[in-house]
């Protein structure tokens, strides 16, 4: 009785958040600002491929309530006795198909928009593409004080900025920056042997 009255909890639970969802709600647009000007993007081309997000969001959206409706299956398949390997079995792999066909659809989408570029566009963005590849090395020269960081560019310090040695040798340094300074005091670890500036 105890795990009846548990499963029909979990099971009312589910049933509401699968009924909040919203129906059709309008997505905010990504295409403002920065990429939009980079790019040079057309109104058409916008509202072109605002659509084919959209559309996916929609279909999305039906199958992720589908994949919720099937999980509380599996919650009621699973508070039975005896257990039914089967019928969770089925509902397992219909889980699973579900997430493959959503992440299939969605990488589809990346060359369906990029379709709707021109060729000029689409050289720009192959540049955007090649410098995200070196985000991770980019990241690694901030840590090193061979960029500077954004802590160290918004203060105007430069490459290196100013730091003080952590006293009580943690191996650490602190930024040396002035109040206000946007989440600036932080430190960095360097690890055991620590660094003598």
């Amino acid at each position: 009785m105890r795990d009846l009255f548990l499963c029909l909890l979990v099971a009312g639970s589910l049933w509401g958040q699968v009924g909040t969802l919203p129906v059709s709600r309008p997505i905010p647009s990504p295409f403002y600002g920065e990429i939009r000007t980079y790019l040079a993007l057309t109104d058409e081309q916008v509202a072109k491929m605002q659509n084919q997000i959209n559309d996916y969001s929609r279909w999305a959206l039906q199958r992720q309530r589908r994949m919720t409706e099937v999980q509380l299956e599996i919650g009621l398949e699973t508070a039975k006795s005896p257990l039914d390997p089967a019928a969770l079995g089925v509902r397992y792999a219909e889980v699973e198909a579900i997430r493959r066909e959503i992440a299939e659809r969605g990488a589809a989408l990346v060359p369906a928009n990029v379709a709707v570029l021109t060729e000029a566009q689409k050289v720009k963005l192959k540049a955007l593409e090649e410098a995200l590849k070196l985000a991770s090395t980019g990241d690694q020269a901030k840590s090193l004080k061979l960029l500077p960081d954004d802590c160290s560019a918004r203060l105007g310090l430069g490459v290196g900025g100013s730091f003080i040695f952590d006293p009580v040798g943690s191996g650490s340094i602190i930024p040396v920056v002035g109040g206000g300074s946007g989440g600036c005091f932080s430190s960095f670890v360097l690890g055991p042997v620590g660094f003598q500036p």
